[in-house]
């Protein structure tokens, strides 16, 4: 005659069969995982934001990131102009073409990494730049909108990145807090 009795036996079956389940749970999920490692970039519209530019001025514009000095091509648009640029050492510059036509445009500046670097694309934008005629910008001209918009810099976490879901770890707790209440019961009644 087997000295476990009944109760005890399936207290047994019951932590086996808890234990299988949440093992089975928390075993990672097989997928592809096309997540790769990639650094914040800024995008900076420069000297764009919050004054006026005049034809023939010289302008620069940047990237930067935390992980260092991103690499790739810069494309940048003001009203009707457009032109795309390599970066060098997170900037670059343009001229502002006598053929603009002075008046208030909308600048655009998108970063498209090199291939194989770990740098995201960025973009920014500035509303209402006022370009004036080519000679001295006039200081006393209201100042434009400098309300950057677009970009991808937008915080955010790394969604499902490893480790046990709470809930797991929950019901873990509250199987094991059966298992011992029922063993607690099942001594006081030998």
């Amino acid at each position: 005659m087997s000295t476990v009795q009944p109760l005890s036996r399936f207290m047994i079956a019951l932590a086996l069969a808890a234990g299988a389940w949440i093992f089975a749970l928390s075993a990672p999920a097989v997928a592809d995982d096309a997540y790769e490692a990639q650094a914040e970039t800024s995008c900076d519209a420069g000297s764009l934001r919050g004054s006026a530019v005049r034809q023939g001025e010289s302008v620069q514009v940047s990237v930067s990131s935390d992980a260092g000095s991103p690499r790739g091509e810069v494309e940048v648009a003001l009203g009707s102009f457009e032109r795309r640029m390599q970066l060098r050492d997170g900037s670059a510059s343009f001229t502002i073409p006598r053929s603009l036509e002075p008046g208030r445009y909308d600048f655009s500046l998108r970063f498209f990494p090199a291939a194989g670097s770990d740098f995201k694309p960025c973009n920014a934008g500035v509303d209402g730049v006022n370009v004036r005629a080519g000679g001295d910008v006039d200081e006393n001209v209201e100042q434009v909108d400098d309300t950057v918009v677009g970009g991808d810099n937008a915080a955010g976490g790394l969604g499902n990145t490893g480790g046990f879901s709470l809930w797991i770890l929950l019901v873990a707790l509250a199987v094991v807090g059966v298992g011992v209440a029922l063993v607690v019961r099942g001594r006081r009644l030998t």
